[in-house]
């Protein structure tokens, strides 16, 4: 039995229909690649490291609680890899210094006064280890 243009016309469209629905993409929720639980802290961190840091920033963080950075460093614009390098170091060796005297019980103390470091100044300077008139002394001394 011959066809009309009428049937000719609905198989067409029902064949478009067909052929769209099978080169559609999938729902979000099928096409997204599964998260663990376990490797949500980490997610989190690498988006927060590509919303907030630049070419010439990085963090530093825990080498294993990514959830924990102990502060952003900026760099200047011209600043070569070599003294990148050699900032991040001197950086590094201060969280270090100031985690130690967290655990030694003499972190917020002046090592050269042994007074209280005014907790203004440690908001400001974390890693600082001297009260502001020691560092004035020893920064007139050298």
């Amino acid at each position: 039995m011959k066809s009309t243009p009428r049937q000719i016309r609905a198989r067409a469209a029902l064949l478009a229909c067909a052929w769209a629905l099978w080169l559609a993409p999938a729902p979000a929720s099928e096409s997204e690649m599964p998260r663990p639980a376990a490797l949500e802290p980490d997610v989190q961190f690498w988006i927060r490291v590509y919303t907030q840091i630049d070419t010439n920033s990085g963090f530093l963080h825990d080498q294993y609680n990514l959830n924990v950075v102990y502060d952003t460093l900026r760099f200047a614009p011209d600043a070569t890899p070599s003294a990148r390098e050699h900032e991040v170091e001197a950086h590094r060796e201060r969280i270090a210094a100031a985690l130690k005297r967290i655990d030694q019980g003499s972190f917020g103390r002046c090592e050269e006064c042994t007074n209280p470091i005014p907790s203004a100044r440690l908001q400001a300077l974390p890693f600082t280890r001297h009260c502001v008139e020691c560092a004035r002394k020893l920064q007139q001394s050298s």
